[in-house]
């Protein structure tokens, strides 16, 4: 809801919840990252505020494409489910228009600081089946 674009820091891969993660859904690291990619994707695109209704711990396994996440992102406290859906922790401090807005005003200002030019762009936003004019037809 927010952009073509999720906040992912060079740290998460080894995140201790990430590690969690794939200590919990039996998985390597890798698996654990892209089940929390794929999961916070899709929750960017279906809440403006960290809450979704009706979301169940096996609907995020299959969104997250990995059983028992929805158990396992509960355990390191990132999501809290109940009968009515889920809520996600902390959403505003790291998703959301607010968040991503902290995140493109800070790199502006370390830019400045740096003495750097700012791009015309610092997204790139995912190709969405448009034509590729590299490839001619859909991007690999």
């Amino acid at each position: 809801m927010a952009g073509d674009w999720i906040k992912i820091q060079k740290c998460t891969p080894d995140k201790p919840e990430i590690r969690q993660i794939s200590r919990l859904c039996k998985c390597d690291k890798p698996k654990a990252f892209f089940a929390f990619f794929k999961f916070f994707s899709w929750l960017d695109e279906e809440t403006p505020n960290g809450n979704v209704e009706f979301l169940t711990k096996p609907d995020a396994d299959e969104i997250a494409g990995l059983i028992g996440f929805g158990d396992a992102i509960e355990a390191v406290h990132w999501v809290e489910f109940s009968d009515h859906g889920a809520m996600v922790l902390n959403w505003d401090r790291h998703n959301g228009q607010g968040a991503k807005n902290r995140v493109l005003i800070a790199e502006k200002k370390r830019r400045q600081r740096m003495g750097e030019q700012a791009p015309s762009a610092i997204v790139v936003p995912v190709n969405r089946g448009h034509m590729s004019p590299k490839y001619g037809d859909k991007c690999p």
